[in-house]
């Protein structure tokens, strides 16, 4: 399978998009140029969901271009080293952010005067079993899902992966009803998980992946993808702008164009594989997932210290909305290179010992 540099490209500027989500830039502005920052927070956020779906979407594609070139055996073998690293990464870094959260409490409580034992455990530090195994921790829901969208489509095999994509498609369709279109009927569950989100996604990205000899004939238009890309993420402001003021909606993750804007894009990069070959950019967006995992991290840093120091009016000004986002991506980035560069130190030190 020859590499696309073009999908690396767009998982660097999906990063971001993450990172916007999670920042929200603006929301406590005031004043930005005559309106309430408010509104720009909402139009970046809702551009910016066109990442996680991107993600699942780019690893069903890459788990079926790799199932459909081996073996049987060579596919169980590759599939529980797919879990494997996932599951790694899922169960350090859950560890990680139960201990932050215990480790915030503690210092929240301390700042309060309060009696700190009392709350150690609680501000969802742990949540109920169910809630980690399945939806997980914060940002982490999204690896939860992953497993659970790559070992289904891992099940159902190519042979049955179109019923699986008309299935997943109808699950997505039901959960719009807990999302932001809860008036219609209110779902009253959690439809931002593998079922109802990632697996549609996961699942077309599968389909693509396993047809591609068919599919490539669609692939000499990149312009019209892009432009449907744009188009259909600007669609998706006016839906989350219709469901925050007018439907009243208390989720807003994804959105009926988001079906259109991504698949697009998708298309795009597919068109143009060699877009961003031998840019920094792509390099940076190799290593998204260590980004993804770590940048909440600074995020949860950052707002501790600002209840710390009693700094609330940083926080509003117009500087401090512009910088925030892009420190926290480019300080996440080098936390994981130098993560990187600690492992493989350590690595090299095993492996001298064993010498």
């Amino acid at each position: 399978m020859k590499r696309n540099y073009s999908i690396d490209l767009l998982k660097f500027f999906a990063t971001i998009a993450v990172v916007v989500i999670h920042t929200n830039p603006f929301q406590k502005v005031d004043n930005l140029l005559g309106m309430k920052g408010k509104y720009l927070d909402l139009a970046l956020d809702a551009f910016s969901r066109f990442a996680v779906p991107f993600f699942f979407l780019v690893s069903g594609y890459l788990f079926s271009q790799k199932m459909m070139n081996l073996k049987y055996s060579g596919q169980v073998q590759y599939y529980k080293k797919y879990m494997y690293k996932i599951g790694k990464l899922l169960v350090t870094w859950t560890i990680f952010y139960l201990l932050l959260g215990i480790i915030l409490n503690i210092s929240t409580n301390l700042a309060k005067g309060t009696y700190w034992r009392k709350e150690i455990f609680t501000d969802h530090t742990f949540e109920d079993v169910w809630d980690i195994i399945y939806y997980g921790i914060n940002h982490l829901w999204y690896l939860n899902a992953l497993i659970v969208c790559i070992s289904i489509i891992f099940i159902v095999k190519r042979r049955y992966i179109t019923y699986l994509l008309a299935i997943s498609l109808a699950l997505h369709l039901i959960g719009f009803l807990g999302q932001g279109y809860s008036v219609i009927y209110d779902l009253s569950i959690e439809t931002r998980d593998a079922l109802f989100f990632g697996l549609f996604y996961t699942t077309l990205g599968s389909v693509i992946g396993y047809n591609m000899e068919r599919i490539g004939r669609w692939l000499k238009y990149p312009k019209i993808y892009l432009g449907l890309f744009f188009f259909f993420s600007l669609t998706s402001i006016v839906e989350c702008y219709i469901s925050t003021y007018y439907l009243e909606a208390v989720w807003k993750e994804y959105f009926l164009s988001t079906m259109i804007a991504v698949p697009a894009l998708f298309l795009f990069s597919l068109s143009k594989p060699l877009l961003g070959r031998g840019s920094y950019l792509t390099k940076i967006g190799s290593k998204s997932v260590g980004i993804y995992v770590i940048h909440m991290l600074f995020v949860k840093l950052t707002i501790h210290l600002f209840f710390l120091l009693g700094t609330d009016g940083l926080d509003r000004s117009i500087t401090w909305q512009m910088v925030y986002t892009p420190v926290v991506f480019v300080t996440a980035y080098l936390a994981y290179e130098g993560l990187q560069i600690v492992k493989r130190f350590f690595a090299k030190k095993k492996l001298d010992i064993s010498n």
